[in-house]
């Protein structure tokens, strides 16, 4: 019986250490890196722009070697600089540019988020963030990462990079949408250990990933939900990181959205990785528990802006409330956005820890009577290419305009690794 149940075992552990590798092999075919991809990515930006405007195309050698995409386009006369991070999976074209048509690639410049901010005098820079776009990504793959500090770090990179090139004359902002946000977030925690620590102007956080426990009750199969797997996911992270297998949330009110998504070819299209759920998780947590060195409280800057969907299913309104409450910044302001569920859309302030009701700390000017505009909204998640984005864009733009207006100029920060080259 012994020598039964031992052979019981030995084939039982060979189909599963098969059942590993199979698994393994699975992880590493979806989702790769390809020259034929990264090529469709380039041909998505518009080949013009309104003169005198120009798309200058760089990328950036990160501290593991990593190859990451930037893009320029200054403004003729500048009054700050905006830093732009997309969500997971997606790309800055995908993020920042929209739709002709619904359906239609992104790939219009007209009315889109960047061409609001140049319109207000902003140069903007954006990001294929590791394993996105045109970027290289860890071991090859799309849509993955080894650590979510690796996504800050080339934020600061980029940073250090904006500030030589402008001559440390402009203030920089970071806009930060969905997972960009919460990269943002760190980033900014981050920054606090340089030696220039208030080289950070503001923040635009526009449905940023600091709780997210509505794509924790995504059903995986049958009465198995994404929270299920936290108990075995730092296991799991460590034995499978590269194997899609989380539910991510299809959008509630646009599906139009999830089409356009889809038919990118340079979109990650998969189930977020194991690794970069169990990252996510622990971002997160990190981000909400009190009094730990990687909390809320950590985040410190002039101003920040945060707008969020009520009917937000992808990341919890509930979190940016938090951000809003807890971040050390001077003047911040929060704008909740009316969704399907009826909710209606509130605005609150806060300066100097002073909170309000309503818009009053961002004056009397265009950016609060833009953002007030925002409240009644019907938008879900994706607020830079949803039915409205329009509105939000120019509410933005307006608000990063004046608080730049407020700034003044900021020394230059010592050199980060990394180089930078123009293709």
């Amino acid at each position: 019986m012994l020598e039964q149940a031992l052979l019981v075992s030995t084939e039982v552990l060979a189909a599963l250490a098969v059942l590993i590798l199979l698994l393994a092999c699975f992880a590493r075919t979806v989702g790769r890196q390809s020259e034929k991809k990264w090529t469709a990515s380039a041909s998505l930006w518009p080949s013009s722009l309104p003169a005198p405007l120009k798309l200058e195309r760089a990328y950036l050698v990160n501290r593991q070697g990593l190859k990451l995409r930037r893009f320029t386009v200054r403004a003729p006369k500048p009054v700050g600089a905006c830093i732009l991070l997309h969500g997971y999976a997606q790309s800055a074209h995908f993020e920042f540019l929209v739709a002709d048509y619904p359906g239609g690639p992104h790939s219009t410049w007209d009315d889109s988020i960047l061409a609001h901010l140049v319109a207000a005098g902003l140069s903007v820079y954006a990001i294929d963030l590791q394993g996105h776009g045109e970027s290289e990504g860890a071991r090859g793959l799309r849509g993955f990462f080894e650590h979510f500090d690796d996504l800050s770090d080339d934020v600061l990179l980029l940073h250090d990079e904006v500030a030589r090139e402008t001559g440390s004359g402009l203030p920089i902002f970071w806009l930060g949408t969905s997972m960009g946000g919460a990269v943002a977030a760190r980033a900014a925690q981050m920054l606090q250990k340089q030696t220039r620590p208030h080289a950070l102007a503001g923040l635009v956080m526009l449905a940023p990933m600091i709780s997210l426990e509505k794509v924790a009750e995504k059903i995986l199969w049958g009465p198995i939900r994404n929270r299920h797997l936290k108990p075995v996911a730092g296991f799991l992270s460590w034995l499978l990181p590269a194997l899609p297998l989380i539910k991510k949330s299809d959008s509630v009110l646009a599906q139009q959205l999830d089409d356009e998504f889809r038919a990118d070819v340079t979109n990650y299209t998969g189930s977020v990785r194991v690794r970069v759920a169990h990252h996510f998780d622990l971002a997160c947590r990190e981000f909400l528990r009190e009094g730990g060195p990687q909390s809320l409280e950590k985040i410190e800057c002039a101003a920040m802006l945060v707008l969020h969907a009520n009917a937000d299913t992808m990341t919890e309104p509930a979190g940016s409330i938090s951000l809003f409450e807890r971040a050390s910044c001077g003047r911040t302001a929060l704008v909740l956005i009316s969704g399907p569920d009826g909710e209606p859309g509130t605005c609150r302030t806060s300066v100097d820890g002073a909170v309000s009701s309503g818009l009053d700390g961002c004056g009397g000017g265009a950016a609060a009577a833009a953002l007030r505009e925002l409240r009644g909204l019907n938008m879900w998640h994706s607020i830079t290419t949803e039915p409205g984005f329009d509105k939000v864009s120019k509410a933005v733009a307006a608000w990063i305009a004046e608080e730049a207006s407020r700034s003044s100029p900021r020394p230059g920060l010592s050199e980060r690794e990394g180089s930078i080259r123009m293709v």
